[in-house]
């Protein structure tokens, strides 16, 4: 688990060498479905850049499909929370 306010340090908005990995967002999974939405970015929007979009039926009967994260981050033991 990583607080998105005091670990956001070691995010990156795309990977830069092996180890890194992509971070769900709580607003990208529901119950008993882990593909419920992407994260959209609109920087004009100060206090909540970042909203879910609810993806449609067809976008997740698809096996090629593949979320759209926000941040990726080194995996690190640190991290893990046991």
């Amino acid at each position: 688990m990583v607080d998105m306010s005091a670990d956001s340090h070691r995010f990156r908005s795309a990977p830069e060498d092996d180890g890194w990995l992509p971070l769900y967002e709580g607003k990208m999974v529901q119950a008993f479905d882990h593909r419920a939405a992407d994260v959209v970015v609109n920087e004009n929007n100060l206090f909540r850049p970042a909203r879910q979009r609810r993806l449609q039926n067809p976008e997740k009967a698809s096996p090629d499909r593949q979320p759209q994260w926000r941040h990726y981050v080194k995996v690190d033991a640190r991290l893990v929370l046991a």
